[in-house]
Protein backbone atom coordinates (compact mmCIF):
# COMPACT_ATOMS: atom_id res chain seq x y z
CA UNK A 1 0.00 0.00 0.00
CA UNK A 2 3.29 2.03 0.28
CA UNK A 3 3.12 5.21 -1.84
CA UNK A 4 5.21 8.51 -2.41
CA UNK A 5 1.67 10.66 -3.26
CA UNK A 6 0.29 12.70 -0.79
CA UNK A 7 -2.96 11.31 0.58
CA UNK A 8 -4.92 12.99 3.10
CA UNK A 9 -7.30 10.76 6.40
CA UNK A 10 -9.29 12.25 9.01
CA UNK A 11 -9.49 10.74 12.56
CA UNK A 12 -12.73 10.28 12.06
CA UNK A 13 -11.82 7.54 9.69
CA UNK A 14 -9.42 5.74 12.18
CA UNK A 15 -11.50 3.14 14.43
CA UNK A 16 -10.56 3.78 18.08
CA UNK A 17 -8.75 0.58 19.91
CA UNK A 18 -8.63 -0.68 23.56
CA UNK A 19 -6.54 -2.64 25.49
CA UNK A 20 -8.49 -6.31 25.38
CA UNK A 21 -12.20 -6.23 27.28
CA UNK A 22 -12.09 -2.27 27.45
CA UNK A 23 -13.40 -1.86 24.13
CA UNK A 24 -15.66 1.30 24.19
CA UNK A 25 -15.43 2.41 27.22
CA UNK A 26 -15.17 6.24 28.22
CA UNK A 27 -12.84 5.46 31.54
CA UNK A 28 -10.21 3.67 29.90
CA UNK A 29 -6.85 4.54 27.66
CA UNK A 30 -7.58 4.85 24.10
CA UNK A 31 -5.63 5.33 20.84
CA UNK A 32 -6.08 5.58 17.16
CA UNK A 33 -3.75 4.92 14.75
CA UNK A 34 -3.76 7.43 12.13
CA UNK A 35 -0.19 6.41 9.94
CA UNK A 36 0.92 2.54 9.38
CA UNK A 37 1.63 1.25 6.23
CA UNK A 38 0.03 -2.00 7.05
CA UNK A 39 -3.38 0.44 6.65
CA UNK A 40 -2.12 3.30 4.90
CA UNK A 41 -0.39 4.15 1.80
CA UNK A 42 2.82 5.60 4.04
CA UNK A 43 5.96 4.62 4.91
CA UNK A 44 8.83 5.58 7.24
CA UNK A 45 6.71 6.65 10.23
CA UNK A 46 3.36 5.47 11.98
CA UNK A 47 1.64 8.19 13.87
CA UNK A 48 -1.53 7.98 16.04
CA UNK A 49 -3.24 9.34 19.11
CA UNK A 50 -3.79 8.28 22.49
CA UNK A 51 -5.86 9.74 25.17
CA UNK A 52 -5.20 8.92 28.93
CA UNK A 53 -8.31 9.92 31.11
CA UNK A 54 -8.48 11.77 34.33
CA UNK A 55 -6.40 9.76 36.76
CA UNK A 56 -5.43 7.32 34.60
CA UNK A 57 -1.80 6.26 33.78
CA UNK A 58 0.25 4.88 30.80
CA UNK A 59 2.39 1.90 32.04
CA UNK A 60 6.10 2.30 31.85
CA UNK A 61 7.72 0.36 28.80
CA UNK A 62 9.89 0.78 25.96
CA UNK A 63 10.57 -0.29 22.78
CA UNK A 64 13.61 -0.17 20.35
CA UNK A 65 12.94 2.73 18.10
CA UNK A 66 12.79 6.38 19.42
CA UNK A 67 9.35 7.78 19.48
CA UNK A 68 7.84 11.39 19.51
CA UNK A 69 4.92 12.58 21.67
CA UNK A 70 3.22 16.10 20.80
CA UNK A 71 0.51 16.42 23.98
CA UNK A 72 -2.70 18.51 22.20
CA UNK A 73 -4.69 18.64 25.53
CA UNK A 74 -4.40 18.05 29.45
CA UNK A 75 -1.36 17.82 31.93
CA UNK A 76 0.13 15.29 33.37
CA UNK A 77 3.50 13.61 34.07
CA UNK A 78 6.06 11.53 31.76
CA UNK A 79 7.51 8.99 33.74
CA UNK A 80 11.01 8.36 33.07
CA UNK A 81 13.01 5.63 34.48
CA UNK A 82 12.80 6.83 38.50
CA UNK A 83 12.08 10.39 37.41
CA UNK A 84 8.75 12.35 37.05
CA UNK A 85 8.62 15.72 34.39
CA UNK A 86 5.50 17.60 34.98
CA UNK A 87 3.80 17.76 31.13
CA UNK A 88 1.42 19.95 29.44
CA UNK A 89 -0.58 20.65 26.08
CA UNK A 90 2.24 22.05 23.51
CA UNK A 91 4.90 20.20 24.70
CA UNK A 92 7.10 17.47 22.55
CA UNK A 93 8.83 14.89 24.23
CA UNK A 94 11.34 12.60 22.42
CA UNK A 95 11.98 9.52 24.10
CA UNK A 96 15.28 7.67 22.69
CA UNK A 97 14.93 4.13 22.07
CA UNK A 98 14.65 1.60 24.47
CA UNK A 99 14.38 4.54 27.18
CA UNK A 100 11.68 3.76 30.18
CA UNK A 101 8.60 6.09 29.97
CA UNK A 102 5.20 6.20 30.89
CA UNK A 103 2.57 8.48 31.45
CA UNK A 104 0.27 9.44 33.99
CA UNK A 105 -3.15 12.18 33.46
CA UNK A 106 -3.22 14.51 36.75
CA UNK A 107 -5.70 16.78 35.49
CA UNK A 108 -9.41 16.57 35.44
CA UNK A 109 -9.69 16.33 31.75
CA UNK A 110 -8.60 13.82 29.06
CA UNK A 111 -4.46 13.65 28.56
CA UNK A 112 -4.45 13.78 24.40
CA UNK A 113 -1.11 13.29 22.77
CA UNK A 114 0.31 12.56 19.11
CA UNK A 115 3.00 9.77 19.32
CA UNK A 116 4.92 8.73 16.20
CA UNK A 117 7.71 6.17 15.76
CA UNK A 118 10.06 6.19 12.49
CA UNK A 119 8.87 2.70 11.55
CA UNK A 120 6.54 1.43 8.76
CA UNK A 121 4.06 0.27 10.72
CA UNK A 122 2.96 0.28 13.90
CA UNK A 123 2.55 -3.34 14.17
CA UNK A 124 6.12 -3.31 14.31
CA UNK A 125 6.59 -1.44 17.68
CA UNK A 126 7.09 -4.44 20.35
CA UNK A 127 6.01 -2.93 23.43
CA UNK A 128 7.84 -4.43 26.97
CA UNK A 129 6.55 -4.10 30.58
CA UNK A 130 9.12 -1.58 32.52
CA UNK A 131 8.69 -4.44 35.36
Amino acid sequence: RMTDQIFISNDSECPWEYEIGEEGRDDVIRWRTLLSGDSTPSHGISMGTLEVPSGASLTTHYHSPLEVYYLTAGEGQLLCGDKIKNIRAGDVVYIPAKEVHGVKNISHNPLKLIWIFPRDTYSEITYHDAD
